[in-house]
């Protein structure tokens, strides 16, 4: 598994148990402009130290998944000529996955709608593991709102848990 620096991958990965080697690369959307042009920058020099990772592993296939590492490691695979596979679960995808979409050999997507972004999509829905279905409802606690600067990266997790507490809160009549 690739990441960027200071994801919070680079802890809960390790933790778990799984090796993860780690690029140097940016953000494109939603900074300023200076730091657009320095990952424009270090974008030549992230996508080589993918191919030289991909040279190692020597996998036989690459699953990109959106998002900052997947795009480097996606145009590394397509490269080298190593058979790829996109998996979007958004209904208009992220620009890793609109950028690669049209040149990776498949598509795992969610919504039929982001079918137009990749070639030979198929829609699987978004995995879920068996456990998640036998899981108890937590106690009924206050709602909980996380209020973040939307360029975080890592607020998603935070706002999936969010989501999945007001999900699981009785309903206040």
């Amino acid at each position: 598994m690739w990441a960027r620096r200071a994801d919070w991958k680079t802890r809960l990965v390790p933790e778990a148990g799984f090796p993860l080697r780690l690029i140097d690369v940016g953000p494109l959307k939603g900074v300023s402009l200076m730091r657009r042009l320095g990952t424009l920058v270090g974008l030549p020099g992230s996508i080589g130290d993918c191919k030289r990772l991909l040279r190692e592993f020597r996998p036989g296939a690459v699953l990109g998944v959106g998002g900052y590492a997947s795009g480097p490691a996606m145009f590394a695979a397509l490269r080298l000529r190593i058979p790829t596979m996109a998996f979007e679960p958004n209904a208009m995808p992220g620009l890793a996955n609109r950028l690669v979409g049209k040149r990776v050999q498949a598509a795992a997507i969610n919504f039929p709608a982001a079918a137009k972004w990749f070639r030979n999509a198929e829609v699987t829905g978004v995995p879920v593991r068996h456990e998640f279905f036998s899981l108890e409802a937590p106690p009924a606690h206050p709602i909980f709102w996380s209020l973040e600067d939307r360029r975080a990266q890592g607020s998603s997790i935070r706002v999936c848990r969010t989501i999945l507490r007001l999900c699981w809160m009785p309903s206040q009549g």
